[in-house]
């Protein structure tokens, strides 16, 4: 199942489970995406107990070869976020 959720919605839930203006639950929203974004720039090791966490893995740099020309191309070390779902998320979702 892929389903995708958008900032209004979030905000719309928001604003009708804690009667607050939709206004206000947008701005809430908006500074929780920021905030994810900017630790996930400065690689934060980001926990929400009972969600998940997000690591960041290292690829190691190295020569890599294009399949199609067979060329071999430098690829320099990358961090990448990657999330880790906790028990009670992945037990929800199986």
């Amino acid at each position: 199942m892929n389903v995708k959720i958008h900032l209004i919605d979030l905000a719309q839930r928001l604003s009708n489970e804690f009667s607050i203006p939709q206004r206000d639950a947008i701005l809430i929203v908006e500074a929780t995406r920021d905030f994810f974004i900017e630790s996930i720039r400065a690689q934060q090791r980001i926990e929400i107990r009972g969600f998940g966490v997000i690591k960041y893995n290292v690829r190691p740099s190295g020569i890599k070869r294009n399949p199609k020309t067979d060329q071999q191309i430098i690829v320099p070390e990358k961090v990448v976020p990657w999330f880790v779902p906790s028990r009670s998320t992945t037990d929800i979702s199986s």
